[in-house]
């Protein structure tokens, strides 16, 4: 289950080298417009790998943080950035309801089930914190303080495998949540 996927940033659409092509204007007299720097930045750092933060620099590094620790989950396995994540779909990033449009997106439907039964059992995954190591990829979780800190460690271990192993559509990024479906599958 520890398997990388995905593909590169450039192979996603994502513009190569495009500050050394873009005029220091975002809307030059002629032609078409190009895509102003912060756009083009923004676009780097969603598809792009990471951060600034490969899973090769952060290996057997102990982390401790509050709602990051799922990004760093899924940093540490996956060949995206986790900002790739934060408006994908019915399901990833805040909220979600409607059919999954894809893989990825039933990667975040399990995820937030998974918070779900976190929740229903008394502990808080979006605001409490717990132990995990990244070693060579994979996703070390511990030592867990209490059953909560267990709970969100294997929450977000299960997502970050799941998301790793999936092809990412570009056409589901910033997807209208308006044409999601208002029906959502059930959790088990």
């Amino acid at each position: 289950m520890g398997g990388r996927g995905g593909a590169s940033w450039r192979s996603l659409g994502a513009p190569g080298h495009w500050s050394a092509r873009l005029p220091h204007t975002c809307h030059p007299p002629m032609g078409p417009l190009p895509l102003c720097p912060p756009i083009g930045l923004s676009l780097l750092l969603l598809l792009g790998p990471g951060l600034g933060l490969s899973a090769a620099s952060q290996r057997s590094h102990v982390h401790r943080r509050g709602l990051i620790e799922l990004a760093g989950t899924v940093n540490c396995v996956g060949t995206r950035t986790p900002v790739a994540y934060m408006n994908y779909g019915c399901y990833c990033g805040l909220g979600g309801h409607g059919q999954p449009l894809d893989a990825i997106d039933w990667c975040c439907h399990y995820h937030d089930c998974c918070y779900k039964r976190a929740e229903d059992a008394g502990c808080s995954p979006k605001m409490d914190r717990y132990s995990w190591k990244c070693v060579d990829q994979h996703i070390l979780c511990g030592p867990a303080q209490d059953k909560c800190q267990e709970l969100m460690c294997k929450c977000d271990q299960a997502v970050a495998y799941c998301l790793a192993q999936t092809e990412y559509n570009i056409k589901y990024l910033f997807y209208p949540r308006f044409l999601c479906e208002k029906d959502s599958p059930k959790c088990d």
